[in-house]
C-alpha cells in the first residue's frame, strides 16, 4: 500500500494497461486496490497471463489454450502469429521474480518448494476462507489455481491442506505433453 501511495494510483495503473484487464475501471484507481479492493477485479486467467512477465524478462504474450495444431506427422497446420510485447523493464521484472521466489522458499507457498528451484508466485485467501488461489511460475510455465465453491462458503476446514498449492505443484511437475488433456482442463478452468 505504501508503494502504491508513493507511486500514485494513476501511475501504477498505467503500468497495467498492456494487460488489458477487462473489468478494471477508473474507480479502481484507489489505495484499496493494493490489497485487492477492486470494484470487480480480474479473472484468474487475466491474472495468470499477467504473471508471465515475471519469468519472461518483462515480455507479455496473450495466453492461448491451444498453441498450435499439428498433423499426424508433426507438421504445423496452424500456429498463432502473436508477438510478445515488452511491457515491463527486464530488470523490474527480475526484481519482482526474485520477490515471488521468496514466497516459495520462505513464505506462504513453501508447500510448492519441491516444484523446482526457480519456482515463484503469490498466494491468496479471501476473508472467511471462501477462496484460495496461487499464481506462479516455474521456468517458462506459468499457472494459476483458484479453489472455491459456486455458492461461496467457508473452507477453513481444509485451509491447512493448502489445496491450491497442491494442485499448482501437480500441474508444474506434470507439464503439458506428459499427462492427459483432461487433467489440464480440470485444473486450468
Amino acid at each position: 500500500m505504501r508503494i502504491l501511495q508513493q507511486v500514485g494510483a494513476d501511475e501504477a495503473f498505467g503500468d497495467l494497461k498492456a494487460f488489458k484487464f477487462g473489468k478494471v475501471t477508473e474507480q479502481d484507481h484507489v489505495l484499496a486496490a493494493a490489497v485487492g479492493g477492486f470494484t470487480t477485479g480480474m479473472s484468474p486467467l487475466e491474472m495468470t497471463s499477467a504473471y508471465t512477465v515475471f519469468s519472461n524478462k518483462g515480455l507479455f504474450l496473450k495466453p492461448r489454450a491451444i498453441s498450435k495444431v499439428t498433423g499426424f506427422n508433426g507438421e504445423v497446420l496452424y500456429k498463432w502469429k502473436d508477438e510478445p510485447v515488452q511491457v515491463w523493464n527486464p530488470s523490474t521484472a527480475e526484481k519482482v521474480r526474485r520477490l515471488l521466489q521468496k514466497t516459495v522458499t520462505s513464505g506462504t507457498a513453501r508447500k510448492v518448494a519441491g516444484a523446482g528451484q526457480g519456482a515463484g508466485g503469490k498466494t491468496g485467501t479471501t476473508n472467511d476462507f471462501r477462496d484460495f488461489w496461487f499464481i506462479g511460475f516455474n521456468g517458462p510455465l506459468t499457472a494459476g489455481v483458484w479453489v472455491g465453491k459456486d455458492k461461496p462458503e467457508s473452507m477453513e476446514n481444509i485451509n491447512h491442506q493448502s489445496p491450491h498449492l497442491l494442485i499448482w505443484s501437480d500441474i508444474v511437475k506434470n507439464r503439458p505433453g506428459r499427462v492427459s488433456a483432461r487433467f489440464h482442463w480440470v485444473y486450468y478452468f
